[in-house]
């Protein structure tokens, strides 16, 4: 029962999605700060199913797929919304972002059928950081518009050099990793895979 619980943290991860949407969609201070409390759950999950996996020895090649797959859909869903809570934030940024995601999760799913696996390379759980690092900024500045008294302070966070040096950051991050998936998927010599 206890090796199927990274796999059920990454399961979790997956049905926690929607009801976070839904709560920093609902432009209320209450529903954003119970999206925060589903947020910090999402990343503690996210944590601890791989730490556990390694702990007691659970790894498998479905756990080694569903992990990296709920972090995307979770991701994915959130990066999918921000432009219409925060239209400072750049379409095209989504985009690249949704792009790169979509095509690594279509590249492990065409390596699983050729009884492959692609593994999670170091600098794409990197990446998963720095986006929950971001995402979590904004949420942090979303439910700053919600208190009068550090609202400014809260545009600034936003509007200022801290958040778009971070989606930079973001950005490369994101499509730096997904070259190096790309360049396995077409050159998948032993070595580059020991740097994945």
């Amino acid at each position: 029962m206890t090796k199927k619980l990274p796999n059920f943290l990454s399961i979790s991860r997956i049905v926690l999605t929607p009801l976070f949407i839904w709560l920093i969609l609902t432009p209320t201070l209450e529903k954003r700060l119970l999206g925060g409390m589903v947020f910090i759950i999402a990343g503690l999950s996210d944590y601890w199913d791989g730490k556990l996996a390694r702990q007691w020895k659970a790894k498998s090649r479905f756990g080694q797929f569903l992990d990296p797959l709920a972090d995307k859909i979770f991701v994915l869903g959130t990066f999918a919304v921000l432009p219409f809570l925060v239209p400072e934030i750049p379409w095209w940024f989504v985009v690249v972002i949704g792009i790169r995601d979509l095509s690594v999760t279509a590249l492990r799913s065409w390596a699983e059928v050729q009884s492959t696996s692609i593994p999670t390379s170091y600098s794409a759980k990197v990446k998963t950081t720095i986006q929950f690092v971001y995402l979590g900024w904004v949420l942090v500045w979303l439910i700053c518009t919600h208190i009068p008294s550090i609202s400014s302070i809260s545009k600034y966070l936003l509007t200022q050099w801290p958040m778009l040096l971070l989606m930079w950051i973001t950005l490369l991050s994101t499509v730096i990793t997904g070259l190096q998936y790309a360049q396995y998927a077409l050159n998948p010599s032993p070595s580059q895979e020991s740097s994945l």
